[in-house]
Protein backbone atom coordinates (compact mmCIF):
# COMPACT_ATOMS: atom_id res chain seq x y z
CA UNK A 1 0.00 0.00 0.00
CA UNK A 2 1.36 3.42 -0.93
CA UNK A 3 1.52 6.31 1.50
CA UNK A 4 2.79 9.89 1.68
CA UNK A 5 4.22 11.82 4.64
CA UNK A 6 1.95 14.64 5.85
CA UNK A 7 3.75 15.29 9.18
CA UNK A 8 7.53 15.04 9.53
CA UNK A 9 7.94 14.37 13.26
CA UNK A 10 11.67 14.27 14.04
CA UNK A 11 11.04 12.15 17.15
CA UNK A 12 10.85 9.35 14.58
CA UNK A 13 14.22 10.12 12.97
CA UNK A 14 17.04 7.57 12.97
CA UNK A 15 20.32 8.20 14.74
CA UNK A 16 21.94 9.10 11.39
CA UNK A 17 19.17 10.55 9.21
CA UNK A 18 16.27 12.94 9.76
CA UNK A 19 12.73 11.66 9.25
CA UNK A 20 11.62 12.07 5.62
CA UNK A 21 10.07 15.45 4.75
CA UNK A 22 6.41 16.13 4.00
CA UNK A 23 5.52 14.83 0.54
CA UNK A 24 7.89 11.83 0.61
CA UNK A 25 6.19 8.71 -0.74
CA UNK A 26 6.73 5.12 0.25
CA UNK A 27 5.27 1.65 0.68
CA UNK A 28 3.73 0.37 3.91
CA UNK A 29 5.34 -3.01 4.60
CA UNK A 30 3.83 -3.88 7.99
CA UNK A 31 0.33 -3.42 9.35
CA UNK A 32 -0.69 -1.08 12.12
CA UNK A 33 0.71 -2.27 15.45
CA UNK A 34 -0.47 -1.84 19.04
CA UNK A 35 1.29 1.55 19.20
CA UNK A 36 -0.65 2.84 16.15
CA UNK A 37 2.49 2.72 14.02
CA UNK A 38 3.27 1.35 10.56
CA UNK A 39 6.56 0.30 9.02
CA UNK A 40 7.19 2.18 5.77
CA UNK A 41 9.95 1.91 3.17
CA UNK A 42 10.32 5.37 1.62
CA UNK A 43 11.27 5.91 -2.02
CA UNK A 44 14.71 7.47 -2.55
CA UNK A 45 15.25 7.97 1.19
CA UNK A 46 17.98 6.28 3.23
CA UNK A 47 16.89 3.22 5.21
CA UNK A 48 17.17 3.37 8.99
CA UNK A 49 19.73 0.52 8.93
CA UNK A 50 21.05 -1.89 6.31
CA UNK A 51 19.29 -4.78 8.05
CA UNK A 52 15.94 -2.97 8.28
CA UNK A 53 15.09 -0.55 5.48
CA UNK A 54 11.70 0.42 6.96
CA UNK A 55 10.95 3.47 9.06
CA UNK A 56 8.55 3.37 12.01
CA UNK A 57 5.77 5.88 11.36
CA UNK A 58 2.81 6.90 13.53
CA UNK A 59 -0.50 6.62 11.69
CA UNK A 60 -1.11 10.38 12.04
CA UNK A 61 2.04 11.13 10.01
CA UNK A 62 0.98 9.55 6.70
CA UNK A 63 -1.95 9.47 4.32
CA UNK A 64 -2.68 6.55 2.01
CA UNK A 65 -2.52 7.34 -1.70
CA UNK A 66 -3.57 4.05 -3.32
CA UNK A 67 -6.58 4.02 -5.54
CA UNK A 68 -9.81 2.16 -4.67
CA UNK A 69 -8.71 -1.09 -6.34
CA UNK A 70 -6.31 -1.80 -3.47
CA UNK A 71 -8.81 -1.47 -0.61
CA UNK A 72 -9.88 -5.14 -0.48
CA UNK A 73 -6.28 -6.39 -0.51
CA UNK A 74 -5.36 -3.90 2.21
CA UNK A 75 -8.19 -5.15 4.40
CA UNK A 76 -7.07 -8.76 3.89
CA UNK A 77 -3.54 -7.84 5.00
CA UNK A 78 -4.78 -5.89 8.01
CA UNK A 79 -3.37 -2.64 6.66
CA UNK A 80 -6.71 -0.81 6.91
CA UNK A 81 -8.37 -0.08 10.18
Amino acid sequence: MRAMVIVSDQKYSSSFDPFPPVGTKGTVVEALDKYNEYEVEFDDWPPTTLRDPAWTVHKSMIVFIDNGKQIEKQKELGLCV
